[in-house]
């Protein structure tokens, strides 16, 4: 198997090479040298516009191997076994950089192809016309060939992945995250949720007016006051009650009670709001006046890390990949996804932090549906297929939540049974959680996740 993977990674290397190589030599111009670079020149496409900084002209073989041997040095950070499945993903990630380009380049084909059509000069313009189109069919052609190898890139990541992950498996069984409230008394925790705040942001994206909060020592804390939502979101989307802060709060528990522990701490809390105007993120026509004065809502313990959005995905795969910690919590949150009916959980509602190795699910604000079944959860591609693409959930994963699950279901019921919920919705999410724990048991949502990543 080793010799195998060194075999693939070797033709990668010479075909990134060829592709570079072949590339349209004379498409590129000496716009003279690069500032505070010695020896180092600007080269401009004539076709694309694109300028990029080297010695020699793109092209170049030898300019291409410098780039290649430099494309290690993520690979080698990473270290170990997991080494070159790093190296795989910057390979990928470099050659759909290579397809980007040639897209574009095509594309400046297709736009003259079109003006010369438009103009009705095709006769009078017949050797540059047929030169355009023979351009276009040559480079559509590459990219087939790079789609291709691409191809092969993805199964070889599979294969390795499935090898190392049989490795890695038995971790799974162990629920422990590295979180940073796992150290924290209980006292000090609500102290820091719900205390005097020292300074207030609103925040700046989303569509419901919330906040960050910071108490005297700067503890963060996201504050979401009840009557403050968008109560739309919640009827227009479905049954999920009718409170953002209640599902948040019911989610922390639900988080703790099913042994996988995502969700930051988050209370009930009233908190001070100076009478403002306030604007809804999102919404730039929508104005609201807040009157003075305490208003209840949901209280966050704010945690550090970078959005999902804030990678590309080949970075969002290769974290997945090479670090246990993150693709523990990745799937730890779509399986509580799952079981909680969250339909909101894009790429800003999980924070990924790399030095710790783990993930957090933040916002959950749009969950605890009534509905139950593998299709109420709409989830997001960027989990359920990278899940799905390297095997689904793993077992041990799922024996361990479930074994937690039973021996909390009367705590796990009390939960579900908040006294801000309806008599109607406690029983109707008690319904929908149970029903979709026996998917999860049936093997139901493992195969519709591999079936996604396809």
């Amino acid at each position: 198997m080793k010799n195998e993977q060194n075999n693939v990674l070797v033709e990668i290397k010479k075909a990134k090479l060829l592709i570079f190589a072949t590339e349209e030599y004379d498409d590129w111009e000496d716009m003279g040298p690069a500032p505070g670079k010695e020896g180092y020149r600007i080269w401009k496409s004539k076709s694309t516009h694109e300028e990029r900084i080297q010695i020699e002209k793109p092209g170049t073989p030898s300019v291409m191997e410098k780039v290649d041997g430099s494309v290690n040095s993520d690979a080698e950070a990473v270290g170990g076994q997991y080494a070159e499945m790093a190296q795989l993903y910057e390979d990928e990630e470099v050659l759909q950089r290579v397809v980007k380009d040639l897209n574009n380049t095509v594309l400046t084909h297709a736009n003259a192809i079109r003006r010369i059509e438009d103009a009705g000069e095709q006769k009078n313009m017949k050797g540059v016309y047929k030169k355009h189109k023979q351009e276009v069919e040559r480079l559509e052609e590459r990219v087939r060939e790079i789609n291709d190898r691409l191809s092969e890139i993805w199964k070889l990541q599979t294969d390795m992945f499935q090898q190392l992950g049989s490795e890695q498996s038995r971790e799974f069984s162990d629920l422990e995250t590295n979180n940073p409230w796992a150290a924290l008394r209980q006292d000090d925790v609500i102290e820091m949720l719900t205390g005097e705040v020292a300074n207030r942001e609103q925040n700046s994206t989303g569509v419901n007016t919330t906040f960050f909060d910071f108490d005297a020592n700067g503890n963060g804390s996201v504050f979401k006051p009840d009557k403050l939502e968008d109560k739309g979101q919640l009827v227009g989307r479905g049954h999920f009650g009718d409170s953002h802060s209640v599902n948040e709060v019911v989610s922390y528990e639900l988080s703790k009670l099913t042994g996988v522990d995502i969700v930051p701490p988050t209370v009930m809390t009233s908190k001070y709001v100076e009478y403002d105007t306030w604007r809804r993120p999102l919404d730039f026509e929508y104005f609201q006046d807040i009157a003075g004065g305490n208003y209840e809502g949901s209280s966050q313990m704010m945690v550090s890390g970078i959005t999902a959005s804030e990678l590309k995905p080949s970075e969002m795969r290769k974290l997945y990949l090479t670090k246990p910690g993150v693709r523990k919590a990745i799937q730890k949150t779509v399986l509580f996804d799952f079981l909680t009916g969250n339909v909101d959980r894009h790429e800003n509602n999980i924070l990924i932090d790399e030095e710790n190795d783990t993930a957090y699910a933040i916002d959950n604000g749009i969950s605890i549906s009534e509905k139950m079944g593998i299709h109420a959860q709409r989830g997001r591609p960027v989990f359920k297929k990278l899940v799905g693409k390297h095997g689904g959930l793993d077992l041990n994963l799922i024996e361990a939540v479930v074994k937690t699950i039973k021996r909390n279901k009367d705590a796990i019921n009390k939960a579900l049974g908040n006294p801000r919920y309806s008599k109607e919705r406690q029983s109707k999410v008690r319904s929908a959680f149970w029903g979709s724990l026996e998917h999860v048991i049936n093997g139901d949502l493992n195969k519709h996740l591999v079936e996604e990543g396809k």
